[in-house]
C-alpha cells in the first residue's frame, strides 16, 4: 500500500507550520505514525510546503519521497498528491496525527480494507481526523471509527492532552 502524509499546512491554532515535527517523549509526531504504520506501507510520500526544511530534513532521514507545493487547502493539496501518486491503495495521513494505540490503528486499516468502499475515512467520535484509505478515486464511502487510537494535535492544549496518555 502506499502511504501519503500531509503535513503542509499553517499551524495557526499551536503556532507552528512544522507541527509535524513537534516532539513527544523523544519522537516527533512524524516519526512516531511512520513507525506506527511501516508495516503496512510499501512506498512513502509527503506533501509540504516548500518552506519546511525542517521538515524536509526529517523526511529524508525516514526515507520518504517529498513533494513540495504552495500551500493550497487540505483538498487542493489532497487532490494534488493523490494526481501524482495515482497507485491505489493509498493510506492519507495527516502531518499532525498523532497515533497513541498503533496496534489498534493497524487493525482498523485492515478491517477498512476488507470493506467495499472507494474511500474509508477515520473517525473520532464522528468527527473526522484526515486519516483516510482510498481505494480508488472517489466512488462509494464510510467511515470507520478510531476514537481513542489516534488525536490530532491542532493546538497546545491537544498537545498537552496527547502528552498525558498511556501509549502503546
Amino acid at each position: 500500500m502506499n502511504c501519503l502524509i500531509i503535513a503542509g499546512g499553517m499551524g495557526t491554532r499551536i503556532g507552528d507550520p512544522e507541527k509535524a515535527i513537534i516532539e513527544i517523549e523523544g519522537e516527533t509526531i512524524l516519526e512516531r505514525s511512520v513507525r506506527c504504520l511501516r508495516c503496512i506501507c510499501d512506498a512513502w510520500y509527503a506533501l509540504i510546503d516548500p518552506s519546511m526544511q525542517r521538515t524536509k530534513k526529517i523526511l529524508r532521514t525516514l526515507g520518504i519521497s517529498i513533494m513540495e507545493k504552495e500551500r493550497g487547502g487540505y483538498i487542493e493539496d489532497l487532490n494534488y498528491a493523490l494526481g501524482i501518486i495515482w497507485k491505489f491503495p493509498i493510506l492519507v495521513a495527516p502531518g499532525d496525527l498523532y497515533i497513541i494505540r498503533c496496534q489498534d490503528i493497524l487493525e482498523r486499516i485492515r478491517y477498512a480494507l476488507t470493506l467495499d468502499k472507494a474511500v474509508i475515512s477515520f473517525v473520532d467520535g464522528g468527527k473526522f481526523t484526515g486519516l483516510s484509505l482510498f481505494k480508488d478515486f472517489g466512488g462509494s464511502y464510510t467511515n470507520v471509527d478510531i476514537s481513542g487510537y489516534a488525536m490530532n494535535v491542532n493546538t497546545p492544549d491537544d498537545l498537552e492532552k496527547v502528552r498525558g496518555m498511556d501509549k502503546t
